[in-house]
C-alpha cells in the first residue's frame, strides 16, 4: 500500500511504500546531503577569502566582545551567562559574620558562616521543579 507525503522543503508531493517507522519530512530530492545545505554565491567581481576565526560574526548576537587582543576566559563566560545582582556588595557586607536563611514554603533553614553574594535558593523535595528563594531570620 502506498502513501503520499509531502516535503517540507520544496513543497514537492512523492509516494513511497508504507512502512513502519517515522515518516520522511524531505522528498528523495531533497533529502540528499548536498541539496539540504543552500549554498550561497558570492559575487564574481570579489573572489572569496579565508575569514579568521576571531572576527568571523556569529548570527547570535552576544554581549562580549572578541578581538585578536583580547581573550576569551571561563571567567568571562561565566560572567555573562550568570551577572551578579545589583545588590550584591550590600548582600555581601550584611552577610560579613554570618546568616541564617529560611524557605518559605517548608520552614528549612540554613545556616552560613560565610559571606554571600547572593541569596540562597532551595527545593523542598528533589522533585520540585520550582526553586523558592529564601527568607532571611538573622
Amino acid at each position: 500500500m502506498k502513501e503520499s507525503l509531502v516535503c517540507t522543503s520544496c513543497g514537492r508531493t512523492w509516494k513511497r511504500e508504507r512502512t513502519r517507522g517515522r515518516k520522511p519530512v524531505f522528498c528523495p530530492t531533497c533529502s540528499v546531503p548536498s541539496a539540504t545545505i543552500p549554498k550561497t554565491r558570492s559575487p564574481k567581481s570579489t573572489p572569496r577569502t579565508a575569514v579568521p576565526v576571531s572576527t568571523q560574526h556569529s548570527p547570535v548576537s552576544s554581549s562580549v566582545e572578541t578581538s585578536s587582543d583580547k581573550k576569551l576566559t571561563v571567567s568571562k563566560v561565566l560572567q555573562s551567562l550568570y551577572p551578579r545582582p545589583k545588590d550584591a556588595e550590600e548582600l555581601r557586607e550584611a552577610t560579613k559574620n554570618g546568616s541564617s536563611w529560611k524557605c518559605p514554603s517548608c520552614g528549612h533553614v540554613i545556616v552560613l558562616y560565610v559571606s554571600i553574594s547572593d541569596i540562597p535558593t532551595h527545593r523542598c523535595t528533589p522533585d520540585t521543579v520550582s526553586v523558592k528563594l529564601c527568607e532571611r531570620i538573622k
